[in-house]
């Protein structure tokens, strides 16, 4: 292939398009979410739980903060992929 210069064959063997579609859906949801602090933002400390901590729900307050911002990575990540 490259003795004929056929360019367009030889990227074809050295091109995996599973591997190159999930480089660019990687690379759109990192620029759709850089410099953003999407897991902190809008958090609560858990200190201001104080004495209120495994309040109603039962659950550690650190954990509710945690289990929230896993969320709301999800909510970004599916929001990123939809464009």
């Amino acid at each position: 292939l490259v003795d004929a210069g056929d360019a367009d064959g030889v990227m074809a063997l050295l091109t995996n398009e599973a591997v190159e579609r999930q480089v660019l859906r990687r690379a759109r949801l990192k620029a759709a979410t850089y410099g953003r602090e999407p897991l902190l933002a809008g958090m609560p400390d858990a200190s201001d739980f104080g004495a209120h901590a495994h309040g109603d729900s039962g659950v550690d307050p650190e954990t509710e903060i945690v289990a929230a911002a896993a969320a709301s990575a999800v909510v970004a990540a599916v929001e990123a992929t939809k464009s």
